[in-house]
């Protein structure tokens, strides 16, 4: 999280959906059983400083987990 961290990639990703679309990028925050409550926290925290117009929480679904475990991404 921070400016080294996730928000980069947001601030890109709003910028090339706009200016492709002329619509706004709607993001999905979709946390996992490893998640800690504090890892929502810092990603929504992340949602009001890049000012992200459409978000919302959602739940993980068996093939992304499949998709983090893959990468290595889902661990404590």
């Amino acid at each position: 999280y921070g400016k080294d961290g996730i928000r980069p990639v947001l601030l890109r990703k709003l910028e090339q959906v706009r200016q492709q679309t002329g619509k706004d990028l709607i993001i999905v925050v979709r946390p996992s059983d490893k998640s800690t409550h504090r890892n929502l926290v810092d990603i929504l925290d992340e949602m009001n400083i890049i000012k992200a117009p459409i978000y919302m929480i959602g739940s993980i679904s068996e093939p992304e987990i499949e998709v983090l475990k893959r990468d290595n991404l889902y661990n404590d």
